[in-house]
């Protein structure tokens, strides 16, 4: 494996950012999921709901949590490899710039799934901008 990283002549700090940019970008990512999760805007209250009945989870619910952390994580690690591979061989030989690169990845990680739901919307009224247009030009006229 040495002889092959050898061969793209990859200085320590551009393997520190193949290594560290997925990682900062699943940090990215789960904060994101954390803060989706629960309401930061205030504290959570003390006061016990007696009626409200939390049962333990089932295995199937266990089950899907565990998949969607383990594919929130993929993602984000994916994620930042991509970023990665942006910036390879193009960064100065210092710590500071590995640093903001490492800093900016974890907050792609963390915008990323903010982006994809916009461009979903933009895209889905799109094509149903266009279906409508299709649909209209092979009307019957009246």
């Amino acid at each position: 494996m040495e002889e092959i990283l050898k061969e793209f002549n990859l200085t320590n700090l551009d393997r520190l950012l193949l290594i560290g940019s997925p990682i900062c970008s699943i940090i990215g990512s789960l904060v994101h999921a954390f803060t989706s999760e629960m309401d930061i805007t205030e504290f959570p209250k003390t006061k016990i709901n007696r009626e409200l009945k939390v049962g333990i989870r089932n295995h199937l619910e266990i089950g899907l949590i565990l998949k969607w952390l383990i594919y929130r994580l993929f993602v984000g690690a994916t994620i930042g490899f991509v970023f990665a591979l942006y910036f390879i061989g193009i960064t100065n030989n210092s710590l500071t710039s590995i640093t903001r690169l490492l800093a900016f990845s974890v907050l792609i990680g963390f915008s990323a799934p903010k982006l994809w739901k916009s461009q979903e919307k933009i895209l889905t009224k799109y094509i149903d901008l266009k279906l409508n247009e299709i649909l209209k030009s092979k009307e019957p006229e009246k």
